[in-house]
């Protein structure tokens, strides 16, 4: 799959998604401030905001529920027809 470590995306001039971005932007909060992303976006967006129930995954690989289901395959009943 592409995006996987030692797989390049196609060479075909299109975009394709990509997280390189946000490692970039990770690893710069990390040397600007001394802590990590995730602490960063609770200190400064989530606290002010009152957004007690949102969270920064961080390094875990799944999203506590309840969540948004909208970037899961659609259920095989609307895919046919």
């Amino acid at each position: 799959m592409p995006g996987e470590r030692g797989q390049k995306l196609p060479d075909d001039g299109k975009w394709h998604y990509s997280n390189t971005n946000y490692v970039v932007l990770g690893l710069l909060v990390e040397k600007l401030t001394g802590r990590t992303y995730g602490e960063e976006v609770r200190r400064r967006i989530l606290r002010p905001l009152g957004l007690r129930h949102t969270v920064v995954p961080g390094d875990r690989a799944g999203v506590p529920s309840p969540h948004a289901k909208g970037y899961e395959p659609p259920p095989e009943w609307m895919r046919r027809g």
